[in-house]
């Protein structure tokens, strides 16, 4: 009697597809989970590398030749700064390169002959919360991911 119950429960197959789900819904949970994670932080990346790019386009669309350099950087810092997240950290940078050697002064001038370049870059750097941590192991500090978003323009 014993034997035939345990030879019928082990050929019965009715709650092996329940069994199946049970054991693999955690893996796709966490599979889509880190996905969406992934999604949200990447467009959180972008938003920040738009800002700075439109900061940068918006800054010198009034022309190089009608403002200052210190303007556009001025105008630079304070329209990123008005739209990229409060907690973002918003860097404008002026730097003249003679032949392609970066100079300590912004606002000297190169010797004679030679290529002078000057450029504006921003940089807006900012972070996101993930909102499953663990799937990104040592990519997160502090409950956090860097986020960095940049962008430069020759200005001369």
């Amino acid at each position: 009697m014993m034997r035939a119950l345990i030879r019928d429960l082990w050929r019965d197959r009715r709650g092996a597809s329940l069994v199946e789900l049970a054991l693999i819904a955690p893996v796709l949970i966490t599979v889509f989970a880190g996905i969406l994670d992934c999604g949200r932080m990447f467009a959180a990346k972008l938003n920040l590398q738009q800002i700075a790019e439109r900061s940068v386009e918006m800054a010198t669309s009034a022309g190089v030749s009608n403002q200052t350099y210190q303007a556009i950087q001025t105008n630079m810092q304070s329209d990123a700064t008005s739209a990229a997240p409060s907690t973002a950290t918003v860097t404008a940078t002026l730097w003249l390169e003679c032949n392609g050697t970066k100079q300590s002064d912004f606002n000297s001038a190169c010797n004679t002959g030679e290529q002078i370049a000057r450029y504006a870059s921003l940089t807006i750097n900012g972070s996101y919360t993930p909102t499953f941590p663990l799937l990104f192991g040592t990519l997160v500090s502090n409950g956090k991911i860097a986020l960095r978003g940049a962008a430069s323009v020759r200005l001369q």
